[in-house]
């Protein structure tokens, strides 16, 4: 009986490391999302948030959740809390009504709408100055290049601009409007690593896709998206599309094929991000909470998974 178990055993082991390679090599998103856990809890405390309307992960992993309730952006390392710096006010490193922030190997860039600039921070949460200031743009969405440069996507103007590092315009582009190139209430931002800027356009049920210059390419989702929020893009270039109506995640590949649509399962889905190690988190804004899944990739032919009654 012993001797059946362990070669039980044995080949159990050795089908799974099979799987895990086969797995590897497709690098496809016929996937699931297998629920992991709640990052934080609600609060006003150390290590608590009352409403998460941003996350975003670093290349070590750690999480980093902007709490539009405290003003202060919170930091994780896997579910364990870490620090956390910022806290409404107009002093040296405080936050006014944040509303994104993206993170660079080595800095944070908090976009601080009630005082029209971008606060910079080292990841250990020292505050190191501020750029773009004076801007006269609303709450933003950004993201951030493999080159460091940083996109701000406005909802209210209708427009992105593209900044160096030090806050330099580099480039703008877009403008109120229904057709190619134009743009209405866009929310999110991400960048591919070819430097295509991908623009979920949400009241026009798109995401649009410039160059690195702001010129239109294409879009994708049309007819098939309702209220695109946010986006991401893993490893391989993968789209991963949140829409805040149908509360699913939408996967694209990068020649803007659907290869998924997916329930979120959670209430209110707002932004969403994904990791190098295969970790999707989405900020849930009824919920007041932020989610972690599993990506698990796998092979198939099929373009979409379906909810099933």
């Amino acid at each position: 009986m012993r001797w059946f178990f362990l070669f039980t055993l044995i080949l159990i082991l050795g089908c799974t490391s099979f799987s895990i390679k086969e797995l590897e090599n497709e690098r496809n998103p016929y996937l699931l999302f297998p629920y992991t856990g709640v990052i934080g809890e609600q609060g006003s405390g150390t290590g608590q948030y009352l409403n998460p309307e941003d996350v975003g992960v670093d290349t070590k992993g750690n999480i980093y959740i902007l709490d539009k309730g405290t003003n202060r952006i919170l930091v994780f390392n896997d579910s364990l809390f870490s620090h956390q710096f910022g806290g409404f006010g107009t002093g040296t490193g405080r936050l006014n009504d944040p509303s994104s922030f993206v993170v660079s190997p080595n800095y944070l860039y908090v976009y601080d709408a009630g005082a029209e600039k971008i606060s910079k921070y080292n990841l250990n949460g020292d505050f190191v100055g501020s750029i773009f200031e004076n801007n006269n743009m609303d709450r933003c969405a950004m993201a951030l290049d493999d080159f460091g440069n940083i996109y701000i996507c406005s909802s209210e103007e209708n427009k992105i601009v593209k900044i160096s590092n030090a806050g330099e315009e580099i480039v703008s582009f877009g403008s109120f409007g229904w057709g190619e190139g134009f743009l209405d209430n866009p929310q999110g931002i991400t960048v591919s690593s070819n430097g295509d800027i991908y623009v979920s356009d949400t009241d026009n049920s798109r995401v649009e896709i410039f160059n690195s210059q702001g010129q239109f390419k294409r879009e994708i989702g049309k007819g098939v998206l309702k209220r695109p929020i946010d986006l991401d893009i893993d490893s391989w270039d993968n789209l991963f599309i949140c829409d805040i109506e149908v509360k699913k995640i939408f996967i694209f590949d990068r020649e803007g094929k659907l290869k998924n649509e997916i329930k979120a399962m959670v209430e209110e889905p707002v932004n969403i991000a994904i990791s190098e190690n295969g970790k999707l988190y989405i900020a849930d804004r009824k919920a007041r909470r932020v989610f972690s899944f599993r990506i698990l990739y796998g092979s198939g032919d099929k373009t979409s998974s379906k909810d099933e009654d």
